[in-house]
Order: C-alpha cells, then structure tokens, then sequence
C-alpha cells in the first residue's frame, strides 16, 4: 500500500514524467494507493486558489482517489514523531507529520519528493 503526499499528485497532475511511471506501475500491480486527508487539504488548497481548470482538474483527481480520514492516534502519532525530531534538533511542519502518522498507522509507504518527510523516524518513505 502506498501513501500519496500532495508532492507527488501536484507532480502527477503537471505531467512529470517519474510520477505519471509510477503510477502506471502501481495500477498495473492493483496496489491500493491513499491520501491522508492533510495531503488532500494541501492539493485542493492550490487547485481553489489557483481557480479556473486547475480548480476543476484537481477536484476531479480527488474525487478519484481514496482519502482517508485523520483519526485521534495520528495527532497523538504526529506529536511524539515532532518531539523525537525535535530532540535531534529537526523542525517539520504539523501538517507533514500528520500526513507521515496516517501513512504510519496504514502501514503504507510514504511517496513524497518532500525531503523533510524522508527518513522520519518509523516511517516509510520514499521519493520517486
């Protein structure tokens, strides 16, 4: 199972060629790919700002994607992996964390291009 952060379905959406690869593998596998709800706040965020057919092309990728909803034990998730980073003397955005804790708690892997989610403390992660 495989965790979409908002990186890589902007990348999917633009047409980058590694992501469009990607994908296209997973689809052929049948393999269940996610969006943690904080990912998708973050791609419809850009689509409605930026208005117009962005706006329309992004609702219509979220529509077909399985969102999933942020639960109780991946706020907590987030906070313990924030102040394990922390003590190591690393900073990462809330949101992050909380897209990192989802992927966590599904036991999926983390796609991102996004170097602060890579290499989180008992997270799976990968770029692509």
């Amino acid at each position: 199972m495989r965790a979409l952060d908002a990186t890589f379905l902007i990348d999917l959406a633009r047409g980058d060629p590694a992501a469009g690869r990607r994908a296209k593998e997973w689809g052929a596998e049948n393999e269940r790919l996610i969006v943690p709800a904080p990912a998708a706040a973050e791609l419809a965020l850009g689509g409605h700002v930026r208005g117009g057919r962005i706006e329309s092309r992004t609702m219509e990728l979220l529509s077909e994607l399985e969102i999933v909803s942020l639960e109780p034990q991946d706020a907590l998730e987030a906070g313990r992996i924030g102040a394990e980073l922390r003590k190591r003397g690393r900073s990462v955005d809330m949101l992050d964390l909380l897209i990192a804790a989802t992927a966590r708690r599904y036991s999926a892997i983390l796609i991102t291009r996004d170097e602060g989610l890579l290499g989180l403390p008992g997270v799976a992660a990968e770029s692509y």
